[in-house]
């Protein structure tokens, strides 16, 4: 099984889990007397009304949404008709937690499922991205544990650059020079920089990064530190999630 496969499958089993513990969750709803109004997912404009509703438990109902969230933000790309589905779990409406505004949310996420199973949503790029950065990262983490900090910083380096490239295709930034040379981490870096696609402090830390990659990919590797390398590491890591989508 290829790698899109299986990021694909995982996020399959995911969406399984998420409608079962969504289903679970609208099964244990009591009935309550409230106003007899009740609030659209998308506009707040009534759209039924009754002397009462069956409520959830909000606690678990906004930890659910929010796994949901995680989860369509990456298998649903920004660009895709079915992106608003991920708006709609992100607003609170009266009542908030109620059965019914619940089934309804667990009935989208069943048709993101079913889609993602009929080859709807073919687009995994970012998911499939992010998959492999994780496993790439976690054989640096390893490498250190072993006191190879030298190859970690090479690996952590590979997919910093990685995720640099594809930051600079989602901005619609160069990542070739005029000769058709592939930039490199540090022009990459100045280009997404002067975007602001992010700060001038998190430019620094990628320039310094990259400069602790260059010293160990070019035999310079002994006069870089293992803690060094270890920060490198952890702080690679936390911009791939923030940014790699």
């Amino acid at each position: 099984m290829g790698v899109a496969e299986r990021v694909r499958q995982k996020c399959l089993d995911r969406l399984n889990a998420l409608i079962d513990e969504g289903e679970a969750i609208s099964k244990a709803g009591r009935a309550v007397k409230g106003p007899p109004r009740m609030s659209s997912l998308e506009t707040g404009e009534v759209f039924s009304r009754s002397p009462g509703y069956v409520a959830v438990d909000e606690v678990a109902f906004e930890a659910w949404k929010q796994k949901c969230i995680d989860l369509l933000s990456q298998v649903i790309s920004r660009g895709h008709p079915s992106f608003h589905l991920i708006r709609s779990l992100q607003g609170r409406y009266w009542p908030s937690a109620s059965q019914q505004q619940l089934n309804v949310m667990v009935g989208r996420i069943g048709a993101v499922r079913d889609g993602l199973e009929s080859g709807f949503f073919d687009d995994l790029s970012a998911v499939v991205r992010a998959e492999i950065a994780g496993d790439y990262m976690a054989q640096a983490e390893v490498l250190m544990a072993e006191e190879y900090h030298v190859p970690a910083a090479v690996l952590a380096g590979a997919v910093l650059e990685d995720a640099l490239r594809k930051l600079c295709d989602e901005k619609s930034i160069a990542t070739s020079k005029p000769n058709g040379e592939r930039k490199t981490v540090n022009p990459m870096n100045d280009d997404l920089a002067k975007a602001k696609v992010y700060n001038t402090a998190q430019a620094h830390e990628i320039r310094a990064w990259a400069s602790i990659r260059n010293d160990c990919a070019h035999g310079d590797g002994g006069k870089v530190k293992p803690e060094d390398v270890g920060r490198m590491i952890q702080g690679v890591r936390a911009f791939v999630a923030d940014y790699l989508r």
